[in-house]
């Protein structure tokens, strides 16, 4: 990834860009930089992906000095930014206080954030965490604590929210050295004194209005971040639950897989939404009229992808579409609630119009009914 500089409002703005195509932005937390994402952004397909750094952290740190770094001021700076960069538009994949900026942003500029993905990310009341809650009391005390102290502050924060020793020492080694160079726990005390829990409290009951589709994985072992909040977002933002029973706080960097996957997800989704229909393949464009496909309604397990022209089902939550006009349906599943559609850009698509069978499949899942009409 290259690394960029902008003055906006002010403001030098730093982010971390790779790929070309429709803007993915990630999102970093507390106390990490861009380099949060640095095993996931090579694995993000077909976008353009800019990890940007929030003004007083990372090697922003001194762009905290005298001003507001609050989460509820990381939404407006992000906004900002995009607008300076030309995004009218992007995926927003959030971690940690990062997923806070996500959620203020979405709420406050829906038409500018086309998919939101959350992994770990404090949201409700779930935050600060009584570690950074400390520090924010103490401030004066850290501050002035005696040599190496802070390091080992960072040490535990790493160590409690890895997998394992040697990630826990990559994320010191990735993230530590900008406090080295920009007022090691003072920085951190700055940090800390600037959260708010009222700035995600303040729009909480705005999440299930939002009508972007969404997706949230967690570390399900997270002490820091506890399951229970990523299961409210869930049903909030009607999104899919990826849990990771062995995750931890730091997903991006213990399971750069997971994240890169749904991320990769979320952007086909918003591709079918974008296209009206199938993703575009070039069979699509081959002569002769191509088929309506029906298939059953999605669950809360399971979802159906449009992909080839085929239907396939992943053990995921499916995001709804408008309601299907085409009123037909199997009477022997009977209707569906509620149905779905999915048109391309000549009206031919797939309609949703069934319920998942009580056919065998794994543990706890079913098996969709297929239809073909042409």
């Amino acid at each position: 990834m290259q690394s960029h500089t902008s003055t906006v409002d002010g403001i030098e703005m730093r982010w971390e860009e790779t790929g070309a195509g429709d803007p993915v932005i990630l999102l970093h937390g507390i106390p990490t930089c861009p380099a949060l994402w640095r095993d996931v952004a090579p694995k993000i397909q077909g976008r353009r992906v800019l990890a940007w750094e929030m003004p007083g952290y990372g090697e922003s740190i001194p762009q905290g000095e005298g001003r507001d770094i609050s989460v509820s001021a990381q939404a407006d700076y992000l906004v900002a930014w995009m607008r300076d960069q030309g995004i009218d538009r992007a995926v927003l994949a959030a971690h940690d206080l990062g997923g806070g900026v996500a959620q203020i942003a979405a709420v406050r500029h829906p038409e500018m954030v086309s998919g939101l993905l959350l992994t770990n990310a404090i949201s409700y009341d779930s935050w600060p965490v009584p570690l950074v809650s400390a520090v924010a009391t103490t401030g004066s005390v850290t501050k002035h604590a005696p040599d190496g102290s802070f390091h080992k502050l960072l040490k535990t924060m790493f160590s409690k929210g890895h997998v394992t020793d040697a990630a826990a020492e990559a994320a010191f080694d990735a993230h530590a050295p900008h406090y080295a160079r920009h007022g090691e726990a003072e920085a951190f005390v700055r940090q800390a004194q600037s959260l708010d829990v009222e700035d995600t409290k303040a729009i909480a009951d705005k999440l299930p209005t939002l009508n972007i589709p969404a997706r949230i994985v967690w570390g399900a072992a997270d002490d820091f971040q506890k399951i229970e909040y990523g299961e409210r977002l869930a049903k909030d933002l009607s999104a899919p639950l990826r849990r990771i029973a062995e995750g931890k706080h730091f997903t991006p960097e213990d399971h750069p897989e997971v994240l890169a996957d749904e991320i990769n997800a979320l952007i086909r989704t918003i591709d079918v939404n974008n296209a009206g229909g199938a993703s575009r393949h070039p069979r699509d464009t081959a002569a002769g009229p191509k088929p309506y496909i029906f298939a059953t309604c999605i669950l809360a397990r399971h979802s159906v992808s449009l992909h080839d022209a085929t239907i396939r089902t992943m053990p995921r939550q499916g995001v709804p579409y408008a309601p299907c006009p085409d009123p037909r349906r199997d009477p022997s599943i009977g209707p569906c609630p509620p149905s779905t559609m999915v048109n391309d850009d000549d009206d031919i698509g797939a309609c949703f119009v069934g319920r998942f069978s009580n056919g065998a499949g794994a543990e706890g899942h079913q098996k969709p009914r297929l239809f073909l009409l042409r």
